[in-house]
């Protein structure tokens, strides 16, 4: 039932995200290049006492990115951030940074500790937060990155006791600080919470005090109010929530009363100031202590006597960066030099933010919401320009080309200074001209040597510029791409002089050809690949010299076509008693799943199972159709290394409406052979009706020979 397949997502340069890219530039890391030995930078300084690091590692391949803080500088302060400055939801983590001011900006950050999310409890971190000294989120004996105001730093294991007396000396345990109470037990709320306590259809003492939560001497409330329900929280105001007895205990306190509270963090050193929860521990006194063997994108934070260290490795990006399990990450930090290190949420939690840029590639493609992380936050005054940097350095081009700089001015603290209209001043001798905005560069008609100034204030910067009279070598990138139908891939040229630098040329120069089953889409590299594309060459020809690129174009492997006989199963998550039900049916040619994923809170899916090796595949397509509901559906596979990965076929397929045609392409260079685990849909909103059947035919792997 295949018919003409839709248009895929294009195939583009592997250069990573603009934005990263964007910040290497910018922080003069250098170009990336997987296919060559290890690439380690030096680090580059972002403020007085921290600077950042890109480290690529081809065997993986691994992309590595390092904030290093010096513990000693007195204007550096390390923070916990919190999503939306309260425990309720969550936030990517350039949302959650201090606001900048004329004193203090931050200048770095990455991603925290695991968190709930979904549910009622979205956005709560799993172990403790602490925040100005004051207990935001309690911990359970797990560990934690704790944080001095004097550039202590520690990885503690941190326990959580407390309770609250009633006029009458009845006690009663609370087990824990903005969470669900446990059966038995209250819980208490305070406005990190939000501005409303915990949901409940039971009783809210609201309590009025004018201390801080903090781990060691009691706290004295008066109850203010005993309401149904939950209650408004406020600078001054706690809830107790209770579950069981706790209930019953919050039941007999009357308005007026006083109550003693009590909170002990058993582990918390006296000088922590903050504190987020994590785990486990890779790295102790020097000593590897933890890892395990699955592959992932992982964050870790560590530190020795002199420095703290922030790592995020991408992953789940094939060709870019595998991720690591967690003995390589333990191997890794102790080689960046901790002598302790503890893992934090990886996934797509991993993030990485430096000077306004988040410079690694999350695995979601965008930073994900997350509960909390760490900053480091400069506070010194903006002072008046000192560095500019431009990207390129220096120019190699061919007459009449032109080239818009990146220019970067800093003071002598590296802070950014806005570029605005007029701030900078250009000027151009030689060879090289400026266009009538003032900034991009003209090279002459005729070759030679010229130069570029830029300056503002007492900084300056020179741009060399070399006008050469014809390339010496030409290359298409990239050189080989594969190819299923639908995919519309993007080759740019790339001119070379006898050194290897890339020239910068005039536009409109370019001719391209390809071979059947190819298609240009008008002069500028982009190839659309039809139905009945077979392997070809494309090329292209400009300034007298020609370069190739080869497109290899995989072959269709039906996987699953709804005959009697083939492999199949059910299987669902959460497995047991109030999770998924269903079957997998074959009726009239077609694969079938029945699936119910009923009303528990959380994620739930059920599988078409296939467990099928389909070798070096590049993509998937099948025909797909929904009744009863309009389900997510997405694609479960392992690759060469074992590693599991999902991705979505169709965000939400409509119900009852006509067949449709759903790919997907696999990210470049997964590593063969890969083994596509199912199809499956899946809910994450316990309100919507996820009850249903999916009819697939035709289920296909694009593979290469």
């Amino acid at each position: 039932m295949i018919g003409r397949l839709p248009p895929g997502p294009t195939t583009v340069r592997r250069r990573g995200s603009a934005r990263a890219m964007v910040a290497l530039a910018l922080f003069s890391v250098g170009t990336l290049c997987l296919g060559a030995p290890a690439v380690e930078h030096q680090p580059v300084p972002i403020a007085p006492g921290v600077t950042y690091e890109r480290i690529v590692r081809p065997e993986g391949p691994w992309v590595i990115d390092v904030v290093r803080v010096d513990r000693r500088a007195a204007s550096l302060d390390l923070v916990p951030t919190l999503s939306q400055g309260v425990i309720q939801g969550n936030a990517p983590l350039p949302d959650q940074l201090p606001r900048a001011t004329g004193r203090s900006r931050p200048v770095a950050a990455v991603n925290g500790d695991f968190f709930v999310m979904s549910g009622t409890d979205t956005g709560t971190p799993l172990g403790l937060h602490l925040q100005r000294g004051e207990l935001v989120h309690q911990g359970r004996g797990g560990i934690s990155f704790v944080i001095g105001t004097a550039g202590q730093v520690g990885i503690r294991a941190v326990g959580f006791a407390g309770s609250v007396v009633n006029s009458d000396g009845v006690r009663c345990r609370i087990s824990g600080v903005n969470s669900a109470p446990e059966d038995g037990s209250v819980a208490l709320f305070s406005d990190h919470y939000g501005p409303r306590s915990r949901p409940t259809d039971g009783i809210s003492v609201v309590l009025e005090s004018s201390s801080d939560l903090r781990s060691g001497p009691p706290i004295h409330a008066r109850v203010a109010a005993v309401i149904h329900g939950p209650a408004p929280l406020g600078p001054g105001r706690l809830v107790l929530n209770g579950a069981g007895d706790g209930e019953v205990w919050l039941s007999r306190v009357r308005p007026g009363e006083s109550l003693d509270i009590a909170l002990e963090c058993p582990g918390l050193p006296e000088w922590a100031a903050g504190a987020i929860g994590g785990g486990p521990l890779l790295v102790r006194h020097g000593l590897i202590v933890g890892g395990d063997a699955v592959r992932h994108p992982r964050t870790a934070v560590g530190y020795n006597h002199r420095e703290t260290i922030w790592v995020t490795v991408d992953g789940r990006r094939a060709g870019w960066s595998v991720g690591m399990t967690l003995t390589e990450l333990a191997h890794l930090m102790r080689e960046l030099g901790c002598t302790d290190a503890m893992n934090l949420d990886g996934g797509g939690s991993t993030t990485l933010w430096v000077r306004g840029l988040v410079v690694n590639r999350p695995s979601d493609g965008q930073p994900r919401p997350v509960a909390n992380g760490l900053a480091v936050v400069l506070s010194r005054p903006v002072g008046p320009p000192a560095h500019i940097r431009a990207t390129p350095s220096e120019v190699w081009g061919l007459p009449s080309g032109e080239v818009l700089p990146e220019l970067l001015v800093t003071d002598s603290q590296y802070n950014p200074l806005p570029v605005g209209a007029g701030s900078l001043k250009l000027s151009a001798e030689g060879a090289a001209a400026l266009g009538p905005d003032g900034r991009t560069i003209r090279l002459a008609a005729a070759p030679g040597e010229g130069r570029v100034h830029v300056s503002r204030g007492a900084a300056r910067a020179t741009v060399p510029v070399h006008v050469l009279a014809a390339p010496a070598a030409a290359r298409i990138v990239p050189g080989t791409a594969t190819a299923m139908p639908g995919d519309v891939l993007s080759f740019e040229l790339e001119l070379l002089d006898a050194e290897g630098h890339v020239l910068v040329a005039p536009p409109g120069r370019e001719r391209w050809v390809c071979g059947s089953g190819l298609a240009l889409e008008g002069d500028t590299g982009r190839v659309a690949v039809t139905d009945d594309a077979a392997s070809g060459d494309v090329h292209c020809f400009s300034h007298g010299i020609s370069a190739s690129a080869r497109i290899e174009a995989a072959r269709r492997l039906v996987v699953a076509s709804g005959q009697p006989g083939e492999r199949l199963a059910f299987r669902a998550v959460p497995d047991g008693p109030g999770g998924p039900s269903g079957a997998v049916r074959v009726d009239d040619g077609r694969l079938v799943l029945d699936f119910d994923l009923g009303g528990r809170a959380g994620t739930r899916a059920a599988y078409a199972a296939v467990d099928r090796d389909v070798g070096h595949c590049i993509g998937f397509t099948v025909a797909a159709r929904a009744e009863g509901c309009s389900p997510w559906v997405r694609v479960a596979y392992r690759d060469g290394n074992g590693t599991r990965q999902t991705a979505s076929l169709s965000d939400r397929l409509p119900d009852g409406g006509p067949w449709q045609t759903l790919r997907l392409r696999l990210p470049d260079g997964v590593k063969a052979p890969v083994t596509l685990e199912s199809v499956y849909v899946v809910e994450t909103e316990p309100a919507v009706t996820a009850r249903g059947t999916l009819l697939l035919d035709d289920l296909c792997a694009w593979v290469l020979e």
